[in-house]
């Protein structure tokens, strides 16, 4: 079973901001069922500045403030991280927002979306969410 999938060339929108180091808003994207455009708005009214990674902290307002969907925060930190090869198998099932040093992703259903470095990177952050019609 192929567990990455990659979303390469899956959002042409990033060329109309100029984006790179958008893993945050890629990863919302694809966990959130929600267009490019109206991730990165989101994001940045939660405090992302372009071309620029995500603070945990913003992140957590953001996640909180949504209410198309209900989030769970998981037990992952820097204290108590798990590798993603082990996550995938304690989560198989769900959708997932987790964040690695450096990186965000979109988890669901053990599908890894947008991932580059490979099974043994730490989760720090992961939220579990579910979204409307999903409860």
């Amino acid at each position: 079973m192929e567990r990455f999938q990659s979303t390469v060339g899956k959002y042409p929108e990033r060329e109309k901001y100029k984006e790179h180091n958008d893993c945050t808003v890629v990863a919302w994207a694809e966990c959130f069922d929600s267009s490019y455009e109206n991730a990165h708005g989101w994001l940045k009214k939660h405090g992302r500045i372009n071309r620029r990674g995500m603070r945990i902290e913003d992140l957590t307002s953001a996640l909180k403030a949504c209410k198309k969907a209900k989030v769970k925060f998981g037990p992952y930190s820097n204290q108590n991280r798990i590798s993603l090869c082990k996550f995938l198998q304690k989560h198989p099932k769900g959708r997932y927002y987790v964040c690695s040093r450096g990186h965000a992703y979109c988890v669901k259903d053990g599908i890894v979306y947008d991932y580059k470095e490979g099974l043994r990177r730490h989760v720090i952050f992961a939220v579990r969410v579910y979204l409307e019609g999903e409860i």
